[in-house]
């Protein structure tokens, strides 16, 4: 009798060892899916804000290239004048001599130069174009890689939920870690 009472209190005592770590397994794996949905949430905001500057960035590019544009056509319109111009001064030259021949010098130096002044703008906004161009790309590429650590992390959580092993615990666990020589 006094044998049956000591091997039931050695169950119970076993039982109550075992309770007690399922608890504490418990608790950790609670933790754990607690930082996990803080960090979730933690890149979900990063995403927001590289989605917010990716839209800034291409609303940037979208004015810069109707700066450019905008350029460009004044650029094509100030020598299209140039090509009037020359053509009027043949013309002139052609039926008149010389007479206000530099009236229509000054005209034309004043268009040549606005037709440089215009190149030059297109120039100066050719690397700003390139550059915002360059921007966007690169935020597209860091949000892909923050929605991929989401991935891995959901992965992480469900394999958590499901068979209580933590990624560090199956790396850790010789009997499990099949990718590593024994």
């Amino acid at each position: 009798m006094l044998r049956k009472k000591e091997e039931k209190f050695a169950e119970d005592q076993e039982a109550t060892k075992r309770k007690r770590k399922l608890e504490e397994r418990k608790t950790k794996i609670t933790k754990d899916e607690i930082k996990l949905g803080e960090l979730i949430a933690s890149l979900h905001q990063k995403i927001k804000t590289k989605d917010a500057e990716k839209s800034r960035l291409y609303s940037h590019a979208s004015e810069e290239e109707a700066k450019l544009n905008e350029t460009l056509t004044s650029f094509l319109n100030d020598a299209k004048n140039l090509r009037d111009a020359t053509k009027l001064t043949e013309e002139y030259t052609r039926n008149n001599g010389g007479d206000g021949l530099d009236r229509i010098a000054s005209e034309m130096s004043k268009i040549v130069s606005a037709t440089k002044t215009k190149a030059k703008e297109l120039q100066a906004v050719q690397p700003k174009l390139e550059n915002v161009a360059k921007a966007v790309a690169d935020q597209e590429r860091h949000r892909q890689l923050l929605l991929m650590n989401i991935d891995l992390m959901k992965g992480e959580e469900r394999m958590v939920r499901t068979s209580g092993w933590t990624v560090m615990n199956f790396l850790a666990s010789p009997s499990q870690n099949f990718f590593l020589p024994r």
